[in-house]
């Protein structure tokens, strides 16, 4: 919880003090001995401004409270526009981030997903996400596959992504590397299968 205004504390303390003033004046005025009263006693012990009059006191008081109240409520304004410039600011980034998941940064992609109808759309994204998968799966596991097939596959697995990305004026390109790509996964499982009967005639003499 905010602290009060010092300031404004001490302001109002005054005012509360002239006012009780005032109100013991008026019930003096009523009284018929008021050299006697009590309250007369109260009210010459109330530290009061002398320097002004009272009336002028309290106006001063009053306008200082207000200046005061208005200074505050500027800056709380202030600061709550800063705020929610802030927040737009966030919101805006945001925004670019999920597009660019969506879409990626290459502009003729982005215009290349947005002419496509919901279906095919959905469909594209699950078909990227899973050659995605595929990559992270690969590095998961590459020290349980050799290091030819690794390489090899990895290379087929990347080559199907940007396949499947590539814009029109790149699909015969990358149609053209994918295919590449995998005829040298076919001769890297190759290698390996003949290695490891090779591996396996040699060992059969021995035993």
């Amino acid at each position: 919880m905010e602290e009060p205004n010092a300031d404004i504390v001490k302001l109002e303390e005054k005012l509360r003090l002239l006012e009780l003033k005032k109100r013991i004046a008026e019930l003096e005025a009523t009284n018929d001995t008021p050299s006697k009263s009590p309250l007369s006693s109260t009210l010459t012990s109330l530290p009061l401004l002398t320097s002004i009059s009272e009336e002028f006191a309290a106006r001063s008081i009053t306008s200082e409270l207000q200046r005061i109240w208005n200074e505050e409520r500027s800056a709380a304004a202030e600061a709550e526009t800063i705020a929610e410039r802030q927040r737009a600011a966030e919101r805006i980034a945001t925004m670019e981030r999920n597009r660019i998941r969506r879409l990626g940064r290459n502009p003729e992609r982005q215009a290349m997903i947005r002419a496509m109808d919901e279906d095919t759309r959905r469909d594209w994204r699950r078909r990227r996400t899973n050659y995605v998968r595929r990559i992270r799966s690969l590095t998961n596991r590459q020290h349980r596959v050799p290091r030819g097939v690794y390489v090899a596959e990895m290379a087929r697995n990347v080559a199907l992504l940007q396949h499947h990305e590539a814009v029109p004026r790149q699909r015969e390109a990358a149609a053209a590397a994918l295919r590449e790509a995998e005829l040298g996964l076919e001769r890297a499982r190759r290698e390996q299968r003949n290695f490891r009967a090779r591996a396996r005639a040699r060992q059969g003499p021995a035993q």
